[in-house]
């Protein structure tokens, strides 16, 4: 089961919640929780209704982004234009000082204010999902390797090969 402090913790279990995050260890996958990515909509609205922001403000919310990413699918990739934005703030007055946010900002504000409730249903494995186990289930047939409801399906590789010239791309749907 899954055990906490005192001051946070339940019952031993395989399921449940714990700081804003929903885990399930007999399927192996947690993901965000539908208040905690309230929660983290609800600061993308103020931010953006709000307009200029400080690199101390944002940085809170790539925070949160970077710290839930394990259960948020491609967190690092929608927090990247918030990195750059916040840049490396030397000093007080630079971490509290007010700019316009970046077009690249406000559309990752505007994704997440869209797509985080969607994205936060969807689990995300507590191991590491690597191709090359994917691909050995794969050639292998494995169970659940080809089931469209398994968490691990695959239908298929692409083997892409490029050069100066092009790039040419082969499909296989099962292995020889």
């Amino acid at each position: 089961g899954w055990l906490t402090n005192e001051k946070d913790s339940g019952p031993p279990a395989q399921r449940g919640e714990f700081i804003g995050v929903a885990f399930d260890s007999i399927l192996s996958t947690f993901h965000l929780t539908a208040k905690q990515a309230a929660s983290l909509v609800r600061r993308c609205e103020k931010l953006r209704r709000l307009g200029p922001s400080t690199p101390r403000k944002l940085a809170k919310l790539r925070g949160k982004l970077i710290w839930y990413s394990p259960c948020i699918h491609h967190a690092p990739i929608i927090a990247k234009p918030l990195s750059n934005w916040i840049g490396g703030p030397e000093t007080p007055a630079a971490w509290d000082a007010v700019r316009p946010l970046s077009l690249p900002v406000l559309a990752a504000i505007d994704f997440l204010i869209q797509h985080l409730p969607a994205l936060s249903l969807r689990a995300r494995p507590i191991w590491p999902c690597r191709p090359m186990q994917l691909y050995a289930r794969w050639l292998t047939q494995q169970p659940g390797s080809t089931d469209p409801n398994s968490f691990f399906s695959v239908i298929g590789v692409a083997y892409v090969d490029a050069s100066v010239h092009g790039y040419g791309i082969a499909w296989q749907a099962l292995p020889d």
